[in-house]
């Protein structure tokens, strides 16, 4: 996926990147993708950028599908597992297995989040338009 955007801001080694919507996207609107929005990245990957200076912001399609099924899917299996086993093995309560399937997902969630987001391999490359 490639997006084009304009920089807007530079704080520290990252880049605050307003992202324009495509064309199409912008007379849609129906899933959200048409509206602009702000994205802060990594300036590891252009040299000597300035304020206003046109960018692409560019991820694989294949590493996206895969972060996205694992930050969405592993907390969603920690979930299931979470009602099921606290109920036969704590509790035989519905209502205390659910919250804690859900103190379990939330914390799951939190923690791959936090993984992805501080990994470069699964960061959007900028490059110079």
């Amino acid at each position: 996926m490639k997006e084009t955007g304009y920089i807007v801001e530079i704080k520290d080694n990252e880049l605050i990147i307003e992202i324009r919507p495509h064309e199409a996207c912008s007379k849609c609107c129906s899933c959200g993708a048409g509206k602009k929005r702000q994205m802060t990245v990594s300036s590891s990957g252009i040299s000597d950028p300035a304020i206003g200076d046109k960018v692409g912001v560019e991820i694989d399609d294949s590493v996206m599908l895969r972060v996205y099924g694992l930050v969405y899917g592993i907390p969603l299996v920690i979930f299931t597992m979470g009602i099921v086993l606290s109920y036969l093995f704590l509790t035989r309560s519905p209502g205390v297995s659910f919250l804690v399937g859900l103190i379990l997902m939330g914390a799951s969630f939190f923690l791959t989040t936090r993984v992805f987001k501080n990994n470069p391999k699964y960061s959007p490359r900028v490059t110079r338009l």
